[in-house]
């Protein structure tokens, strides 16, 4: 017992010991830390990487072969998966390069040359009311915004062709850890750690197991199982409904005649990743779009909007996603606002998962804690 305090009280004052002397060299610390993160970023957007393709492997490695027990076949249903996967991604790269950036490219090109006009309809529609209103009117026609400059680089950009856009989209990524090679031996450590995650799992079991009590270890075992749970859970929900809501958005849109269909769609898509608040940022979009076509138009849309939404909250999202994150909406809120005023986009992404599983491992260790008390159920109510 007296040996267990002395270690303790030599490890408290260790710690204090170099937590202060960090804090009295913060900027020592700081290029320490910066350095010690561009050598191991690479294999921290391996681990992403992977993390992400498991989901869609996993699927096919137990719905194309989770049936298999021997043969050769049991043997090659991993690297099967995993091909199956990666040629999966290649395709959707190559589909989306090929039919979506195109007709994205073109409406563009539209929406370039109608917003100058829009906002010469929307002027000549108010004008009307010049005379109840002149403040207004001299505020809009005051406006000096060049939209077809600020348009004209990306539609420069997108005119091209996806191939361009899809280099330039690896570009971007790849730029974050110091390049090409960077991102090859990110997507390579990615490839080896799915091809050989048991493995790689039970070694670390085994040095768990073997260097901390059984209980802590189980603990941490049990926290990462639910962490990883969890997070994919999350992830390829969030991910299926926003393609079912983009979808939804340019087959409405373009049966109902609206312009613009399949960029406002992909701009739906896209901004529903973001919890909460993402589609109807697509909305502000897509109605600022139509209104420089047509102001009624925009109004409808909105309806639309609105309609659509509904019905994805409603027969969609409880299907698609579920409980997946067993996260009640209020802390779902917290964790987006939290996370998008600390981290931007990325965080509102990665709270709501690490939320739910703070939010679970709480509940578990509340309701233990009461079994051991034998607290009567009415005090709870």
């Amino acid at each position: 017992m007296e040996k267990m305090s002395t270690k303790k009280i030599i490890g408290i004052l260790t710690f204090a010991i170099v937590l202060f002397a960090a804090m009295q060299h913060l900027d020592i610390v700081g290029r320490a830390v910066g350095t010690v993160l561009g050598l191991v970023s690479p294999f921290l957007i391996g681990g992403c990487i992977a993390f992400i393709l498991n989901v869609p492997m996993r699927f096919l490695e137990a719905k194309l072969f989770g049936h298999v027990k021997k043969g050769w076949l049991k043997k090659a249903k991993r690297p099967l998966s995993l091909l199956l996967t990666l040629v999966l991604l290649i395709v959707v790269f190559w589909a989306v390069g090929r039919f979506i950036f195109p007709q994205l490219a073109h409406s563009f090109g539209m929406l370039k040359s109608s917003i100058p006009q829009g906002l010469a309809r929307i002027q000549q529609w108010m004008a009307p009311y010049a005379q109840k209103t002149p403040q207004l009117v001299e505020w809009i026609e005051g406006l000096q915004i060049d939209w077809s400059a600020v348009l004209d680089q990306v539609y420069t950009f997108l005119q091209h062709g996806a191939l361009n856009l899809v280099g330039g989209l690896v570009s971007a990524t790849v730029s974050v850890v110091s390049g090409m090679v960077s991102f090859f031996i990110s997507f390579v450590f990615a490839v080896y750690l799915l091809a050989r995650k048991e493995i790689l799992v039970r070694q670390a079991k085994m040095l768990l197991y073997a260097n901390l009590p059984d209980r802590r270890a189980q603990n941490i075992v049990e926290i990462g199982r639910l962490t990883e749970r969890t997070f994919a859970s999350f992830l390829s929900g969030q991910c299926v409904e926003a393609l079912i809501l983009g979808c939804m958005f340019v087959v409405t849109l373009w049966l109902l005649g609206f312009p613009y269909a399949m960029l406002i769609g992909v701009l739906v898509a896209f901004t529903a990743l973001i919890p909460v608040f993402g589609a109807f940022i697509g909305c502000i979009f897509g109605a600022f779009f139509i209104l420089m076509v047509n102001p009624i138009q925009a109004f409808w849309f909105i309806v639309v909007f609105l309609a659509l939404q509904q019905l994805e909250a409603n027969l969609v999202y409880p299907r698609v996603v579920g409980h997946s994150v067993r996260l009640p909406s209020m802390w779902v809120l917290v964790a987006v606002t939290l996370g998008g005023s600390t981290f931007g986009v990325l965080g509102m992404l990665v709270f709501i998962p690490l939320f739910a599983v703070a939010y679970t491992l709480i509940g578990q260790n509340t309701k233990q804690k009461l079994r051991k008390k034998t607290v009567p159920e009415e005090r709870l109510k």
